[in-house]
């Protein structure tokens, strides 16, 4: 994963990030806040992502790629 932008509300708006499938899959990263995260790099052909928020702020948000 290669992330473009990443502008989240910090500890209320978090992104988690599953190696795999989110039921039995590693989690990778819990990202929240306003620094761009590093590149990820998954050991299977799929990632799992699930984002939670508190819907009070609201921020940019993110933008990623996967290839």
């Amino acid at each position: 994963l290669h992330f473009l932008v990443f502008h989240t509300e910090e500890v209320h708006d978090v992104l988690r990030i599953w190696d795999g499938p989110q039921d039995g899959g590693v989690l990778l990263r819990e990202l929240s806040g306003s620094t761009l995260p590093p590149d990820l790099h998954s050991t299977f052909n799929s990632v799992s992502l699930q984002f939670t928020t508190d819907f009070f702020t609201s921020k940019q948000g993110f933008a990623l790629q996967f290839s």
